[in-house]
């Protein structure tokens, strides 16, 4: 009998994975649904690879009726022909002609809505999307960023903990990776610090000492959190006064910032 050897498979533990930006949408995205009962989730195009989250509306024909006649008036008053500046006649015309179609535009939809209503068709509305989500994401992690380096703040995490800025005395095995932001000027460097809840009964995650925070690297001209760090403090170095010192033969003083 010939013996076939195979390969033994290994399996690899604790393997390292950054989730992409898509995951997590979608991850935000089945919570959501779970959550509302009202929402559900499609793809909006057949080629992407996210879904959009819409919600039935609770609108009723008499609320979509009473719309279409508000518009309608707005759109055959005379109000509606006299938007604009009146010093500037030449303005006034092309003013009126927006407002115009805009009116007849929202009136298109409210019979769309009318029609599909006694169609028995559900009345949908948007409630959010991937490009949305990526939106607010960018706004919120911009102000986290501006809360923890220009008032020295420590920005609390439920269940992780919280991000602060530190400056610690530099050392001789100091190296200039990306956790550290030195200045030639400075006996010192700016750390980006994780302090992690001091009691298992302050998280959820399991072994959670075991876990490292590293800022990531900012795409194309989008500048990263460490570039952020070292720009705000190099035009305005009054911050560094904010932040607190740590001293090279103390630095396990780190622990008491602990953030409950």
């Amino acid at each position: 009998m010939e013996e076939v050897r195979t390969k033994r498979k290994y399996v690899i533990k604790n393997k390292r994975y950054t989730y992409k930006e898509v995951e997590i949408y979608e991850d935000f995205v089945t919570s959501l649904l779970k959550d509302n009962d009202n929402y559900f989730a499609e793809y909006s195009h057949w080629a992407d690879i996210t879904r959009s989250v819409y919600c039935i509306s609770p609108k009723d024909l008499q609320e979509l009726r009473r719309t279409q006649e508000d518009l309608f008036f707005e759109l055959t008053s005379r109000a509606a022909w006299r938007k604009g500046n009146i010093q500037t006649p030449h303005v006034i015309k092309g003013e009126r002609i927006k407002y115009q179609r805009s009116l007849i535009d929202k009136l298109d939809d409210v019979n769309t809505l009318i029609h599909d209503y006694k169609e028995g068709k559900k009345i949908t509305e948007k409630v959010i999307d991937f490009k949305t989500w990526k939106l607010i994401m960018k706004t919120l992690n911009k102000k986290i960023q501006d809360s923890i380096i220009t008032q020295g703040s420590a920005y609390k995490i439920t269940g992780l903990g919280s991000l602060r800025l530190f400056i610690i005395e530099r050392t001789f095995n100091a190296k200039n990776n990306y956790k550290y932001k030195f200045f030639p000027e400075y006996d010192d460097y700016i750390l980006l610090k994780w302090v992690k809840p001091n009691s298992r009964r302050n998280t959820q995650v399991k072994n959670i000492q075991t876990y490292k925070m590293r800022p990531v690297k900012g795409a194309h001209n989008d500048n990263s959190f460490n570039e952020n760090i070292h720009n705000t403090i190099k035009q305005r170095p009054e911050l560094r006064g904010l932040y607190p010192y740590v001293s090279k033969e103390s630095y396990k003083e780190l622990q008491k910032y602990k953030i409950n």
